[in-house]
């Protein structure tokens, strides 16, 4: 497959570049809105557009387009639930359950799709890639949350933070992303066996990720241009 031509439209050209910007700036956007005022409701906001530019990056068949949008639903509607005036139990983990089998499956589908159908890998294909490792952040954010659902204490939180139920998705949001990148700044810490596996388990990956998946895409589109040239 050659490489994109300018004169493809945008949509086309950079697709997986929208799904990229929605997850960076529901990253960035998240101390403003939780830290500063508590106030989540432009945070959700933001995690809807990235629930749509997932849909539409990473459902390639039919069978993919039902699932995947049949669990963007459900994260929505347990979402809205979630945060009304009386929120059934249920709300919460269905949504933190949806949030992970979406995250998870969208991530899948967007590395299955670069590994199995780019014949050449393209810019594009390295921002899908980059996606799919934001998406696994949220995707663990949603079982730590889960975790301390069923299991209240499994995390201990900074003074400076919140283990509000309403907002605790957006603290180990954080939380999954220096754990993802081994950063580890020690603000939320496990404190039982159970949470600190599975902090361990995502920062696994978060490494092998980046210094298998992400460096053989480089090095294939390095090498690709070098042949070219």
């Amino acid at each position: 497959m050659p490489e994109p031509s300018l004169h493809r439209p945008l949509s086309r050209l950079y697709r997986h570049g929208y799904l990229l910007a929605a997850l960076l700036l529901m990253v960035f956007a998240r101390p403003f809105f939780v830290v500063e005022t508590g106030d989540v409701g432009v945070l959700d906001a933001l995690v809807m557009a990235t629930l749509l530019a997932a849909v539409f990056v990473s459902a390639r068949s039919r069978a993919s387009w039902i699932a995947i949008i049949a669990l963007a639903v459900v994260v929505v509607a347990t979402r809205m639930l979630e945060l009304g005036a009386v929120a059934p139990s249920w709300s919460a983990p269905l949504f933190l359950t949806s949030m992970i089998l979406f995250n998870g499956g969208a991530a899948l589908l967007l590395l299955r799709h670069i590994f199995t159908a780019q014949q050449r890998i393209t810019t594009d294909a390295i921002l899908g890639a980059i996606s799919a490792y934001l998406l696994l952040g949220v995707a663990w954010a949603c079982a730590f949350c889960l975790l301390e659902h069923f299991v209240p204490g499994s995390f201990e939180f900074g003074s400076r933070l919140t283990d509000e139920p309403r907002r605790q998705f957006w603290t180990f949001l954080g939380f999954s992303y220096t754990t993802l990148t081994t950063l580890g700044y020690g603000n939320i810490s496990p404190t039982t066996p159970r949470a600190d596996s599975l902090a361990t388990s995502e920062a696994i990956v978060g490494q092998f990720y980046v210094a298998v998946l992400i460096g053989r895409l480089v090095s294939m589109q390095l090498s690709q241009r070098t042949d070219r040239g």
